[in-house]
């Protein structure tokens, strides 16, 4: 399936319902196109695609009211963060299948209506967030991070923070980060992550040391 407005960007617009593109190949044909999960009706999408599939796209927008849920499944290897790529809007669920495939989004785009779900579906996959808009704090206070090896917010959070309640990483979870990075942490049980000693300069509690939120060094 190609897209080709002669010479200008394409927009899709979808219903409501579940696409899974896997079987196909969809195409842009002008960089900067949108797919636009929002506009046409106020129901849930989940929409399941290869990387392939995404190339020449600017934006996905998904439904901004904060009750639907917009859900993007991609099946491997993908770069999501908007530095030259592809910027998310109101995307509520992402999750990544396969085996040592790699996640990257936007570190900066995080929020309470935006990436609250990020989840890893196969095996040894590695989830980055890159600089986004620009290098920041990645906070994942509102997001829950299931099933990925590693976590690397070397590129966005170079100097900034990575901040954590217990609920924002599940499972085993090496954390990977500048040396300047700050690591932030909530009340909880962090026994589940790694850090290495070089890979982050400070941590606290928002309060505390990190040796008293339980966590492997």
């Amino acid at each position: 399936i190609d897209f080709d407005a002669g010479g200008t960007a394409d927009t899709l617009q979808l219903e409501g319902g579940t696409y899974n593109f896997t079987a196909v190949t969809v195409g842009f044909a002008t960089q900067a196109s949108v797919l636009d999960l929002n506009t046409v009706d106020n129901l849930a999408k989940t929409l399941t695609v290869d990387a392939a599939d995404l190339v020449n796209l600017r934006t996905i927008t998904g439904e901004d009211t904060a009750s639907i849920v917009t859900t993007i499944n991609l099946n491997g290897t993908d770069d999501l963060d908007d530095t030259g790529n592809i910027e998310l809007t109101d995307v509520d669920v992402i999750t990544i299948a396969g085996t040592s495939q790699t996640l990257t989004l936007a570190g900066d785009h995080l929020g309470a209506s935006q990436m609250t779900t990020i989840t890893s579906t196969g095996t040894t996959n590695l989830l980055v967030f890159g600089v986004g808009d620009g290098a920041a704090s990645v906070d994942l206070t509102n997001s829950t991070v299931t099933g990925f090896t590693s976590v690397n917010v070397t590129a966005s959070a170079t100097t900034n923070d990575l901040i954590l309640d217990s609920a924002s990483i599940s499972g085993a979870t090496t954390l990977i980060a500048a040396a300047g990075t700050d690591l932030r942490l909530g009340d909880g049980d962090y026994t589940h992550l790694t850090v290495t000693t070089a890979d982050f300069d400070r941590s606290e509690e928002h309060t505390s040391e990190l040796q008293s939120r339980k966590i492997s060094r």
